[in-house]
């Protein structure tokens, strides 16, 4: 397994968000955990954000919890974001610690997700309201986070983090079950050690790849070489620095282009 991101906690003063001004076109409601209809909206906002990213889970199948009951950690509130259509366009999940101590409580921040940057301020700004009863919130995030940049100066201190590691058990599978940059490519490649060794043909069309066994003599990744290539968070060059990546490099600008865009979680195990 090569480590290819992490699940990190970050602080951010709550006195910084109540400068964010109130963005035109969001409303924000607080979502009713007995209403189905609001569980589903939630649902489809994680959707629509987890399908745009590198590495995170579906929140579906055997075992996930059951509609309605897959909040983790005792979610006290979840804050649903709306657009002036009406359409969800991001939630906060928070629970607030007890008491009223100005500069030493904290609000906990599950999970903040936004479609829009009016939804990222609008529920930043929310946590802005809380400046009197507490002085941190804790935002538990991954990656690049893009709720970051509608924040003004102000810190964003990591506090705690858990890598996330990644290992491609089966290479054909793994890059057909991927998806990519809409560009056309035919890429062979082959693997060395780490008890993958292999030729391959990776062929990319229209978003779409497939790959098959067959006789390569493009550049060779190791198996923790390829894991970091194909959750896009390492180019090709630093891959070559480090002695993951070897073999002839004329296709490298094409692999970074296919299978780029950083990686983020929400879900560790």
């Amino acid at each position: 397994y090569e480590i290819v991101g992490e699940l990190t906690d970050v602080e951010v003063p709550v006195a910084s968000l109540a400068r964010i001004p109130a963005p035109d076109g969001i409303a924000l409601r607080r979502a009713d955990p007995d209403d189905e209809h609001d569980v589903v909206v939630r649902r489809a906002v994680y959707d629509r954000w987890a399908v745009a990213q590198n590495g995170a889970l579906t929140r579906q199948g055997p075992q996930h919890r059951p509609l309605g009951r897959e909040a983790p950690d005792d979610w006290d509130t979840v804050t649903l974001a709306f657009d002036t259509a009406g359409e969800p366009v991001g939630y906060a999940a928070w629970r607030r610690t007890d008491g009223y101590q100005g500069g030493t409580a904290t609000v906990t921040v599950h999970e903040l997700i936004a479609l829009t940057g009016a939804a990222a301020a609008a529920l930043w700004r929310l946590f802005g309201g809380f400046a009197s009863v507490a002085g941190t919130v804790a935002l538990r995030t991954s990656g690049a986070d893009p709720t970051r940049l509608v924040l003004p100066a102000a810190p964003w201190r990591p506090v705690r983090q858990w890598p996330y590691g990644l290992r491609l058990l089966d290479v054909v599978g793994a890059f057909r079950a991927r998806g990519a940059a809409p560009i056309d490519a035919t890429l062979p490649f082959r693997v060395i050690g780490d008890g993958l060794d292999g030729t391959y043909r990776l062929t990319a069309s229209g978003g779409a790849l497939s790959c098959e066994p067959a006789a390569a003599d493009g550049p060779a990744f190791t198996g923790r070489g390829l894991a970091l290539a194909y959750a896009g968070v390492q180019s090709c060059a630093n891959l070559r620095f480090v002695g993951l990546l070897s073999g002839p490099d004329t296709d490298d600008a094409r692999w970074d282009a296919l299978l780029g865009g950083g990686f983020a979680i929400r879900n560790y195990f």
